[in-house]
């Protein structure tokens, strides 16, 4: 939603031919620091972190940022990977009845099957594990805070089964 008023801001101000003044500069500025303005979390993948910003998109949650990193996420699983610096990613996460595949375009690169969510109570809220026993046991994680906002994204995206973790900030 801040991002459309961001942009709805911007273009009345390009399209009016005006000079900014303070009050308009000053609406603009509230965008920035509204109590409602989307949070800021930051994505990790291996050594490389970046913030990105989520936004949402045909019922999805895209976080993305100005270096081309996006991560689209379902509410359940992070379903594609593109960017993450010198990484550069470009994965797809597909399921069927086999399990978990792991795309990089057409090749395959990785393929992983999991069990349901379980739901584990904790000081900070509820974190959701998910088994995937293809490889040693690893999992994927969801922690939704005391207030009922996810807070910590943490789910296997590549070959290696590396996990790709975002989390937002307070």
């Amino acid at each position: 939603m801040r991002v459309y008023k961001l942009i709805i801001a911007v273009l009345s101000l390009a399209l009016s031919g005006c000079v900014i003044q303070s009050s308009q500069l000053s609406a603009v500025k509230e965008l920035f620091t509204h109590k409602n303005a989307a949070p800021i979390w930051v994505v990790n993948y291996l050594d490389y972190e970046a913030q990105v910003y989520p936004i949402e998109f045909e019922n999805n949650l895209l976080f993305a940022n100005e270096y081309g990193d996006k991560i689209l996420f379902d509410g359940w699983r992070v379903i594609s990977v593109s960017g993450i610096g010198k990484y550069d990613l470009k994965i797809e996460i597909k399921d069927d009845p086999s399990g978990y595949h792991a795309l990089n375009g057409l090749e395959k690169v990785a393929s992983y099957t999991c069990l349901d969510w379980q739901k584990h109570h904790s000081s900070d809220g509820i974190i959701y594990t998910q088994l995937c026993e293809s490889f040693g046991n690893r999992k994927n994680e969801i922690t939704v805070s005391k207030s009922g906002d996810i807070s910590r994204i943490s789910q296997i995206v590549s070959n290696k089964y590396t996990h790709i973790s975002l989390y937002r900030l307070e």
